[in-house]
């Protein structure tokens, strides 16, 4: 399995790679901006694996463009988006259409991140079968 983190914020960058360290299975990439993009172009290629999710960190500049930008690359893989409250206005409305799997608000908290993760790997393992 492998999870694009796609943040610019060195520690939830680290945070995320401490939570997947208990999933040794998961293959996770951090990037942000054209360099994820760039991962999502490349896990399309024949041969490659795919990207099973995307955990985003959403800010309120840029959503809509940033969503449309993933969607054009992958539109299978899971997108947990990551943010303030306030940033994330809006989006559950949109969960359907831009295949949301969740939201977590930020600071993050590890009981919520552990849940949602488990979540999408039951979902993942269940397709799998």
């Amino acid at each position: 399995m492998k999870a694009l983190l796609w943040t610019e914020n060195p520690l939830l960058r680290d945070q995320l790679r401490a939570g997947f360290a208990a999933s040794p299975e998961v293959e996770v990439i951090c990037a942000s901006g054209s360099h994820a993009l760039r991962e999502l172009e490349r896990a399309q290629e024949p041969g490659r694996d795919p990207i099973d999710w995307i955990w985003l960190e959403l800010g309120s500049e840029g959503r809509s463009e940033t969503l449309q930008e993933i969607r054009e690359r992958n539109r299978e893989a899971p997108l947990v988006i990551l943010g303030e409250e306030k940033d994330t206005k809006g989006l559950p409305a949109l969960k359907e259409q831009w295949k949301i799997a969740g939201f977590l608000k930020l600071p993050l908290d590890p009981p919520d991140f552990f849940k949602t993760l488990g979540r999408l790997r039951s979902r993942r393992l269940s397709r799998e079968k």
